[in-house]
């Protein structure tokens, strides 16, 4: 998957706690998370700051998007 073919028109500003339980697996060019992983008790917890929508960006339009949410 080309990431540099996402476009991201709105999102959600995460503020990440330096805990060292959280990891940053997407971000912009910027620096700003997009999709958070932080485990909690045995499982883990992915957060993502786009939305489901081509409103927001165009994550749900790639063959990417289905796979990701079904495997999270």
């Amino acid at each position: 998957m080309d990431f540099t073919r996402l476009r991201f028109y709105r999102h959600t500003a995460l503020i990440i706690p330096q805990t060292g339980r959280s990891a940053v697996l997407m971000a912009l060019a910027g620096g700003e998370p997009i999709l958070v992983e932080k485990t909690a008790g045995s499982g883990r917890v992915l957060l993502y700051a786009g939305g489901a929508n081509a409103a927001r960006d165009n994550l749900p339009l790639k063959p990417l998007f289905l796979p990701l949410v079904l495997q999270s």
